[in-house]
C-alpha cells in the first residue's frame, strides 16, 4: 500500500473500527494509482518488464484491497471515499527510487508485517479472513519494493544519493513518531493493531534489516 505523491493519508487519525477500514480503503485506492504511476515511470526507464508487470499487477491486487477495506468500514457502520489525485508526469529516477525507498522498503514493509500480525490477533473472524489475504498480497508488494531498490539504487547517482538516504531515515523515523500515537485498545484489539512497545519493536527490527541490505546495494554509500 503506497502513498502516491501529494497524497499524505494516514491511519494513525483512526478512533473506531469502521473509521479505520474507511481509512484504510482510502488508501488502498491511492496506492492504486501510486503502482500505476510506477508502472509508467519504470516504463520510460527502460526497467525490465518484469518488474513493470508487477507494478501492474500489485496495482490491481490494492484495487481488490479497497473493496474488502470498504467492506469491512460499511459493516463497522463507516462511509468510504475515493481520494482525488492528480496523475503526474513520468518523474526522474532519482525521485522514483526515493518514493520506492520510503513508501515501498520502509511502509509497505512495515505494513505487511502490521498485517500478518492482523491475520492473527484480530478479535473479529471477518477481519482476520480479509487480512490473511491482504497480509500474504502486502508481502509481495514489499518483496517488489526490494526488488525495485536493487534495480533503481545503483541509477542514483551525485548528490542524489544523500538525500536518497535521508528520505529512508526520516520514513522510518516518521513510523515511530506515529507508534507512538497509540490506538484506542477497543479499536487495537478488534482490527489486531500491536501495542505501541510491539510496533516499535517490528520498527526497530525494520531498521537493523533496511540497513543492511541499502548498505549492501549502495556499496555503503548510504549509511545510518
Amino acid at each position: 500500500m503506497r502513498r502516491p505523491s501529494g497524497y499524505s493519508g494516514n491511519l494513525v487519525n483512526a478512533r473506531e473500527v469502521g473509521e479505520y477500514f474507511a481509512l484504510r480503503s482510502e488508501l488502498q485506492e491511492a496506492s492504486v494509482l501510486a503502482f500505476r504511476l510506477l508502472a509508467t515511470d519504470l516504463e520510460s526507464h527502460r526497467a525490465p518488464a518484469a518488474l513493470v508487470r508487477a507494478a501492474k499487477r500489485a496495482g490491481r491486487d490494492d484495487e481488490r484491497h479497497a473493496q474488502m477495506t470498504a467492506s469491512l468500514a460499511r459493516r463497522h457502520g463507516a462511509s468510504t471515499a475515493v481520494p482525488k489525485l492528480e496523475r503526474p508526469s513520468p518523474r526522474p529516477i532519482e525521485d522514483v527510487a526515493i518514493e520506492n525507498a520510503v513508501e515501498g522498503c520502509v511502509r509497505e514493509t512495515f505494513l505487511a508485517l502490521i498485517s500478518s500480525r492482523q491475520a492473527e490477533t484480530a478479535k473479529d473472524d471477518t477481519i482476520r479472513a480479509a487480512m490473511k489475504t491482504i497480509a500474504r498480497d502486502e508481502s509481495e508488494h514489499a518483496a517488489l519494493a526490494w526488488t525495485l531498490a536493487s534495480w533503481l539504487e545503483p541509477r542514483v547517482v551525485g548528490d542524489a544519493r544523500a538525500r536518497y538516504g535521508k528520505a529512508a531515515r526520516t520514513a522510518i523515523q516518521d513510523l515511530r513518531t506515529e507508534a507512538y500515537a497509540p490506538y484506542p485498545e477497543p479499536l487495537r484489539r478488534v482490527v489486531g493493531l500491536p501495542s505501541v512497545r510491539d510496533a516499535l519493536a517490528l520498527i526497530d527490527s525494520l531498521d537493523r534489516t533496511m540497513w543492511q541490505k541499502l548498505a549492501l546495494s549502495t556499496n555503503g554509500v548510504v549509511t545510518k
